[in-house]
């Protein structure tokens, strides 16, 4: 692979709307959201339920990882590092729309960190992320075909953000 080098890497989105479809499965519960991206071989790909999958905006998506060093991260990194297109698949009601997607951009602080990790501790007070990635996608359709099984993420040791409840056990 090759680097694409600052200047693409920075690129800024095309502000175009998530079509209707899109945007209205997301706000489904029932959606099965499926990243699949890059492996560390050349044509290997992983496939992974990614559930935190939303749009903040209507115009790019976000992504949090409870850990980063795991097949998923290192998957978004090679994205965005190598220009490597990612597949996204969201699926529900009988139908599946698929995507190609491009990692964006990778944050550990910011709005789009905050407002993620607010939703991960809505669902569970002692929630915790590691980062949070945008995503752009195009070439949206729906599709006959069946997504990719997906890959177990490990349960490995918690990567806990600095305000998390449990480093602070003397408040």
């Amino acid at each position: 692979a090759i680097w694409k080098g600052w200047i693409d890497m920075l690129r800024l989105p095309g502000k175009t709307p998530l079509p209707a479809a899109a945007a209205g499965r997301l706000e489904k519960a029932d959606c099965c959201r499926l990243l699949q991206v890059p492996g560390a071989a050349a044509g290997e790909r992983h496939a992974f339920l990614c559930p935190s999958l939303t749009s903040l905006n209507g115009v790019t998506l976000a992504l949090s990882l409870p850990q980063e060093r795991t097949d998923l991260g290192r998957g978004l990194v090679r994205g965005l590092w190598f220009d490597q297109p990612l597949t996204l698949w969201l699926c529900g009601a009988g139908t599946t729309l698929r995507a190609r997607a491009w990692a964006y951009r990778c944050h550990i602080a910011g709005p789009v960190f905050t407002r993620l990790l607010a939703r991960a501790r809505e669902a569970d007070p002692v929630g915790d992320i590691a980062c949070a990635w945008e995503l752009l996608a195009e070439e949206w359709r729906e599709t006959g075909e069946l997504p990719p099984a997906p890959e177990p993420l490990p349960d490995g040791p918690p990567e806990l953000h600095l305000d998390h409840p449990l480093l602070h056990t003397d408040r």
